[in-house]
């Protein structure tokens, strides 16, 4: 009985504690809307969202009439977010007045943005896509219609930047970039130069808010997939900053890579074990324009071990591909497993070569992954890993002729394989 009561005495501390976070940020979100309406603008507000890290959600309002459309997100200072609007009918104006690209990046979990020359309502954004990049929590926001600009997030909440920061310098128009048809060129040519199989392009047409699809089915092995989409225009032509996102999901939807990288172009790099049908997304393409898909593969590399099935050496060659490794020629010289915990491996090593340490869960889901080989007075160390579930470490010997290489795994059921490689002979005897 003490325990149940004890129990529901946590589960109604986590419940207040989460309603007093939440009451503290509708407050926020009252003071933004509070001095939107003081400029003169109407407010709307939208219902609350939960967003989880990795998460997207489409936040749909309906705005009300004017000349300008402003939109708010708040959520706790801790939570990061970026935030694009929809449909992309044109470039997006940071409140402050700034230019640029329709992917804006939360500050102290706020962000906001305004797009103005339209009285028609029907052509006002109506719908925000926001993707979480660190921490959980739940997103308010606040929408205002209005003739002109209103106040920056900075004037209203001052605490959440630090006080007013100064305006940044006009860098000019973005530089152009190659067409389509370049880009696609170049990436056939630096295929054929990775001695991959490479597959014609495949050109899709990316909808009206940015988006587009495609199946795209995974034969086992190490896959490179490009994704480059027409560079969007404003009207009077001048272009706005091409960032394309992509990512894969599997038949379950489940993720298999994604690419939010701030590039012109998305890549997509996996290893499978067995075929795998998938679901490519798009997302920052200029609308009803073309799109191109452009892959290439290879076979996984046979010097990876067998014993631990192919599942693992799907993943080391995934951490491989990832990290541009190259696996020599020769069969490993050290082989090791081990379960979870804190395992340390000691290998002999010669003065003056180099080592490429690889690895991978072989049963299991790790929660903690992290790697140190340490040499005489040096350490090498990965932190993470490949998506937590793989390795690659190079190092050389120097001077040393022992290493130890510490392998700390966190999980129930875990277990890991690990596999080192010499990559050339004694040289120099010191680090290179």
């Amino acid at each position: 009985m003490p325990v149940r009561l004890g129990a529901m005495v946590a589960a109604l501390f986590v419940l207040t504690f989460a309603s007093l976070a939440h009451a503290d940020l509708r407050a926020v979100a009252d003071r933004v809307a509070a001095g939107w309406n003081a400029a003169g603008a109407e407010v709307v507000r939208a219902p609350p969202r939960f967003l989880n890290d990795d998460e997207t959600l489409n936040i749909t309002f309906s705005p009300p009439y004017g000349g300008c459309t402003s939109v708010a997100l708040v959520a706790a200072r801790g939570l990061s977010f970026h935030a694009r609007i929809l449909p992309d009918l044109g470039g997006i104006s940071l409140a402050n007045g700034e230019s640029t690209s329709t992917k804006v990046s939360s500050v102290a979990g706020v962000l906001a943005f305004t797009r103005c020359g339209s009285d028609d309502v029907a052509a006002a954004p109506q719908r925000v896509m926001v993707t979480g990049e660190a921490g959980r929590g739940v997103i308010e926001t606040i929408v205002a219609r209005s003739r002109g600009p209103l106040p920056a997030l900075d004037l209203i909440l001052p605490e959440r930047t630090g006080g007013l920061l100064p305006r940044q310098p006009y860098l000019g128009e973005p530089p152009a970039i190659p067409a389509l048809a370049k880009r696609v060129e170049s990436t056939e040519l630096r295929a054929r130069r990775d001695r991959a199989t490479f597959y014609p392009p495949t050109y899709i047409s990316v909808g009206p808010d940015g988006f587009a699809s495609l199946r795209v089915t995974l034969s086992p092995g190490c896959h490179r997939i490009d994704v480059m989409a027409t560079e969007p225009r404003l009207s009077g032509g001048f272009s706005t900053r091409l960032d394309v996102d992509a990512e894969l999901r599997d038949a379950n939807e489940l993720l298999i890579v994604r690419d939010r990288s701030d590039g012109v172009d998305a890549r997509l790099e996996t290893c499978v074990d067995e075929k795998k049908e998938s679901q490519l997304v798009l997302v920052g393409g200029a609308p009803n324009a073309p799109a191109a898909i452009v892959a290439s593969s290879w076979a996984i590399p046979e010097r990876i071990p067998h014993l631990w099935g192919p599942s693992a050496r799907a993943k080391i060659a995934s951490a491989a591909l990832s990290s541009h490794a190259t696996f020599p020629d020769e069969a490993p010289i050290v082989t090791a497993q081990g379960p979870a915990g804190t395992v340390t491996v000691p290998v002999a090593i010669e003065p003056g070569a180099c080592y490429l340490a690889v690895g991978a869960i072989t049963h299991g889901v790790a929660h903690r992954l992290a790697i140190r080989v340490a040499i005489g007075s040096q350490d090498v160390t990965d932190e993470r890993g490949h998506n937590g579930e793989a390795w690659t470490i190079g190092f050389c010997a120097g001077a040393a002729r022992r290493a130890a290489i510490k392998v700390e795994v966190r999980g129930a059921g875990v277990a890991w394989g690990l596999a080192m490689y010499q990559l050339h002979a004694k040289t120099t005897g010191r680090n290179e």
